[in-house]
C-alpha cells in the first residue's frame, strides 16, 4: 500500500522549507528592494518561526471508485541561524500528520555546526540522533537573507505590486508585496535552503509550477520580516515528485516564515546527549534518512502504535519468517515469544519486520487491512483502556455515527480473547463508507507479554461478517508460543 507513504512525503515537505531562515522573500518595488539588499549584507544571525499547512487527500480508485482519505499535515518550527563567529543553524518543533483514523505526531529537533573543517548535522529521529558530516556545504549570509531574490527585484527581473495598506508583523509596521513565484524560482529557493540545512537528498522537479506570494518588509529596518506561500500547484508538485501511480490530491497548500529577530541569536550548541550517541548516517542524511524511517513507519498502515508496542527499532530490516505450509513466524521484541500466523482467506501479505507483520484484501467493493504483534509495553487493562478509547474519532466531521461495542471476551483455541469493535462512517464528499475497526487482545499465563491484531474496513456497504466471527476467524489462525531455543 506504497499510498500510505504519501503521509512520510507530507512530512517530508516542511523540511524543504526549514532553511528559509530570513531572506525567501520575493519581489517589492525595487527602491525598496535595494534597501533590503543593503540591509542584509550585515546580517550576523536570525530567528524565525516557520508554519506548514497542508490539507489534500489520497485516491483509492483502484479499489473503491470515487473514494479517496482525507490527508493533513500541520508543523510549526522554530529556526536559528547564526553565521558569526561560527556558522551553524539549529531547528526545533513539532509535527502532526493525519491520516484517515491515524495521526502521527513527530517532534523534530536537528544542529548543523562546523566541526574540523566539515558540516555536521546532528538529527534526532524517533528518539535516535543521527549524525552526517559533509565537507562543503552552502552557509553563506547570502543564502539565509536570500539577498540574490531582491537584487532580482531590483534589477527589474522579478514584478510584484506593492500594496498601500501596511500590515503589522510582530507589532511592528510592514510594507507588503504580493508576486506570483514561477517553477524556476521557487526551485533555487528550495534547494538553497535545503543546502543551507544540510539535506542532500533531491527536491522535485518545479519546473512550470506556480505560487502566490505575500512578503512583508519591516519598515523600521527594511528587511524581510515575513514570507507567506499559498498555492496547491506547488504542495503537488512537492508531495508527488516524479513517482508513478496514484498521486496526493491537494486541496490547499500554506508556509509561512516569519523572522523574529536579526543578529540576536546566541551561539548555537550541540547537546551533549546528542555528540556522544550519535550514529553515523550511511544515506543522503537529513531528510533522506528522517523520512525514510517514517515512511517505513507508515506503509502498510504500520503507525506509532504499533511499532511503540512491539519495541521495534523502525530501522529493523529483518522481515517475519515464512514456513513451508505459507505460515509466518514473528517474536516479541525479546525474542522469547513467537507467534506463528496463518493468513485469513483472500488476505495477501503485505508487510513486516521480525517482531510486526500486516496483511491485506482488496476487492472491488471494500479494502481491509490485518496486523499482528506482541505488545511488550502494556498491561491486560492497559490496552483495553487504549483501544476503547474513542478520542482519535470524536470531534472529527468526516466520522459520523460512531459506535462502540466496548470490551468483549470469547474463548478461540482456549484462549481469551479480549475486542472491542468500532463502526462508523467516513464521510467524502457527501457519500458515506462504512468502516469497522476490531483490535483483538490475549494473554496466556505461561507468556509474558499479551498478543495483539488490528483489523480495518473500509467498504461500499457493511461487513459481511460481524466483529466476533471475524475476530474468530483471525485467532484461528494464530499459534502463541514461548521462542523455540
Amino acid at each position: 500500500m506504497s499510498r500510505w507513504k504519501k503521509a512520510a512525503a507530507a512530512f517530508g515537505i516542511l523540511w524543504l522549507g526549514v532553511g528559509m531562515l530570513t531572506g525567501c522573500g520575493k519581489v517589492t518595488p525595487r527602491s525598496l528592494a535595494r534597501d533590503v539588499v543593503k540591509n542584509s549584507e550585515n546580517v550576523k544571525s536570525a530567528d524565525a518561526d516557520m508554519m506548514v499547512d497542508f490539507q489534500g487527500s489520497i485516491p483509492f480508485d483502484t479499489f473503491l471508485e470515487g473514494v479517496s482519505v482525507d490527508l493533513t499535515m500541520k508543523a510549526d518550527l522554530n529556526l536559528k541561524c547564526v553565521q558569526d563567529p561560527e556558522t551553524a543553524a539549529a531547528i526545533s518543533g513539532s509535527c502532526q500528520i493525519s491520516l484517515m483514523s491515524s495521526q502521527y505526531d513527530l517532534d523534530i529537533e536537528s544542529y548543523t555546526v562546523k566541526e574540523e573543517e566539515q558540516y555536521v548535522t546532528y538529527l534526532k529521529m524517533m528518539d535516535q540522533w543521527i549524525k552526517r558530516s559533509e565537507p562543503e556545504r552552502q552557509m553563506k549570509t547570502d543564502t539565509v537573507t536570500q539577498i540574490d531574490l531582491f537584487r532580482e527585484i531590483e534589477n527589474g527581473g522579478i514584478t510584484a505590486e506593492l500594496d498601500e495598506k501596511m500590515e503589522k508583523v510582530n507589532g511592528k509596521e510592514t510594507y507588503v508585496m504580493h508576486l506570483t513565484a514561477d517553477g524556476e524560482f521557487l526551485e533555487s529557493l528550495f534547494l538553497a535552503s535545503k543546502e543551507t540545512m544540510g539535506d542532500a537528498s533531491d527536491i522535485p522537479d518545479l519546473q512550470g509550477t506556480k505560487a502566490e506570494l505575500d512578503v512583508y518588509v519591516y519598515k523600521d529596518s527594511h528587511r524581510l520580516a515575513k514570507m507567506e506561500i499559498d498555492g496547491a500547484e506547488l504542495g503537488a508538485a512537492l508531495f508527488n515528485g516524479e513517482e508513478q501511480g496514484e498521486h496526493v490530491l491537494v486541496t490547499s497548500f500554506r508556509m509561512a516564515v516569519t523572522v523574529n529577530s536579526y543578529n540576536e541569536a546566541e551561539t548555537i550548541r550541540v547537546p551533549q546527549e546528542a555528540v556522544e550517541n550519535a550514529v553515523e548516517s550511511a544515506g543522503d542524511g537529513g531528510t533522506a534518512d528522517f523520512f525514510g524511517k517514517i515512511s517505513e513507519e507508515i506503509s502498510g498502515d504500520t503507525d506509532d502504535d504499533w511499532e511503540d508496542m512491539s519495541g521495534e527499532d523502525s530501522s529493523e530490516t529483518e522481515e517475519a519468517i515464512q514456513n513451508e505450509d505459507g505460515s509466518y513466524t514473528i517474536q516479541s521484541d525479546i525474542g522469547s515469544l513467537q507467534a506463528t500466523i496463518v493468513l485469513p482467506e483472500n488476505f495477501e501479505y503485505e508487510s513486516s519486520t521480525s517482531v510486526y507483520l500486516s496483511a491485506v484484501c482488496y476487492s472491488e467493493e471494500s479494502l481491509m487491512g490485518l496486523q499482528y504483534c506482541y505488545d511488550t509495553t502494556s498491561t491486560m487493562e492497559e490496552m483495553a483502556e487504549y483501544y476503547c478509547d474513542l478520542g482519535y474519532l470524536e470531534g472529527e466531521e468526516s466520522y459520523t455515527e460512531i459506535v462502540s461495542s466496548g470490551e468483549l471476551t470469547m474463548e478461540v483455541n482456549d484462549l481469551v480473547i479480549h475486542y472491542v469493535a468500532i463502526q462508523y462512517n467516513y464521510l467524502e464528499e457527501g457519500v458515506e463508507y462504512p468502516c469497522l475497526e476490531c483490535y483483538a487482545w490475549t494473554k496466556p499465563e505461561e507468556l509474558d507479554s499479551p498478543f495483539v491484531i488490528g483489523f480495518s474496513y473500509m467498504g461500499e456497504k457493511d461487513p459481511e461478517q460481524p466483529p466476533k466471527m471475524l475476530v474468530s476467524q483471525i485467532y484461528e489462525g494464530i499459534t502463541l508460543t514461548k521462542a523455540i531455543s
